[in-house]
């Protein structure tokens, strides 16, 4: 009779698998940690969905939406309890908590913690049957699979794995931007990539790397290219990396170019017609020519009337090396390089800083803003600022302010072309001016 009992009482037991607990906590010294010392199990991977044992409970929550279990140590710093298991004996299969349809999608996150601060946290599976010894736990190292969408049956996991093609997903555009998929278009060219993407536009998003380029990118109206981190180097020493056309604009995008023996080329270059309403910018940006005494960083070239180069933004950016980091030059009849506005530029150890220069009578160069300029006078350098034209009186009333010119013998050096241009800042050395009214406020002293 007692045997069909216990028989009885063994077939109306709920059936579902735990996983025991146990374990000791100590400090670095060896010594126990007990009074105010816990062990918590957060339950991951629900995604918003009600965990349960089905047949047997609905998991409670314990703050909220958030489902974890503390397990107190007692004050020999020893932990034990039972879990409900997050995978089968073999750590591979289903296990007993069951969220969104999936039976393998949780998983617990171990931390300890000691007077109310927790220590890192441990992801770790639950398997049926087995013992988890806090002091000897394996880390999960890899995501678990999560269910399908309830009600979608057309779905493409992210690393691919319940689809007939094989590796992960890539998102060429998303919100009218596009990505450069540098699995594909990085190398060996990745000016090919870029216009590329350009082309599909109007947002480029680049990644951080560093890359080569045989092309140039041709950033036209309308037209933003955003870098990440993204270093370009020329594969050859005359190319042109960056031609910016008026109305676009490039952020965060640099260049070393010091893979090439010499330089001769140019980084950004201006020579489209922009005009007041086009909002053309080059932001943010660093040219690596350390050691180079040739070639163009910033280039802006007016070559007639119709082709001016006015109003244009360039700030924050900082060029190493190279004989002109920043050059402006009028060509032609009636030429024009007007109104344009710089900020936050940096020259170090350039042969020079800012060059400016005109070479036809009608040419003129007037009315730019340079503020908050910096130059470092370096082994190779001959001035910071150079005005000079082949006529008298074509570059006119300028403005650098403020300034600082570091370390110069000739920090400003002024033809007959300069007229009315305004310095204000520090610098050392002695100025050359062969200008007309032209005005120098030196700051006194360093700090």
């Amino acid at each position: 009779m007692k045997r069909i009992f216990l028989l009885l009482l063994l077939c109306a037991s709920p059936v579902f698998a735990t996983t025991t607990v146990t374990g000791t906590i100590q400090n670095l010294g060896t010594q126990t940690v007990g009074a105010g010392t816990f062990v918590r199990f957060w339950l991951r991977g629900c995604a918003g969905n009600q965990p349960r044992v089905n047949g047997t409970a609905l998991i409670a929550p314990t703050n909220g939406g958030v489902f974890y279990f503390d397990m107190v140590a007692n004050a020999s710093g020893q932990v034990s309890g039972t879990l409900y298991s997050t995978r089968d004996a073999a750590g591979t299969g289903n296990g007993e908590i069951e969220c969104g349809g999936s039976l393998t999608a949780v998983w617990y996150g171990m931390q300890a913690f000691v007077n109310g601060k927790g220590g890192p946290e441990v992801p770790i599976a639950a398997k049926i049957g087995a013992t988890i010894d806090i002091s000897n736990v394996t880390p999960l190292t890899t995501n678990p699979v999560v269910a399908s969408p309830t009600g979608d049956t057309t779905y493409a996991r992210l690393d691919g794995g319940n689809t007939p093609f094989t590796g992960g997903i890539s998102v060429p555009s998303l919100n009218n931007i596009q990505y450069v998929d540098c699995v594909h278009s990085c190398s060996p060219d990745i000016g090919v990539g870029i216009n590329a993407a350009i082309a599909a536009g109007p947002v480029v998003q680049v990644p951080s790397g560093t890359y080569s380029t045989n092309t140039t990118v041709i950033v036209g109206a309308g037209e933003t290219v955003v870098c990440n981190g993204t270093i370009l180097q020329p594969a050859s020493s005359s190319m042109t990396i960056f031609a910016i056309s008026a109305g676009g604009q490039v952020v965060g995008c640099n260049a070393d170019v010091t893979n090439q023996a010499s330089w001769s080329g140019k980084v950004f270059s201006f020579t489209d017609n922009y005009r007041e309403g086009s909002y053309t910018q080059l932001d943010n940006f660093h040219i690596n020519g350390t050691g180079i005494t040739t070639g163009y960083g910033v280039f802006m070239s007016s070559a007639s009337g119709s082709q001016a180069i006015a109003f244009v933004s360039v700030r924050h950016g900082k060029v190493e090396g190279l004989e002109y980091p920043y050059y402006l030059t009028a060509t032609g009849a009636a030429s024009f390089v007007n109104g344009n506005n710089f900020s936050d530029l940096t020259a170090d150890k350039s042969v020079y800083g800012v060059y400016m220069v005109t070479s036809n009578s009608t040419a003129a160069i007037t009315g730019n803003n340079f503020s908050n300029f910096l130059f470092q006078n370096g082994p190779s350098s001959i001035n910071s600022i150079k005005i000079t034209g082949s006529s008298a009186t074509t570059i006119v009333g300028d403005v650098f302010s403020p300034i600082d010119l570091f370390d110069t013998t000739t920090p400003i050096s002024i033809d007959t072309a300069g007229y009315g241009i305004t310095f204000v800042g520090r610098w050392d050395g002695t100025i050359s001016d062969g200008g007309t009214l032209d005005n120098f406020l030196q700051s006194t002293g360093w700090t």
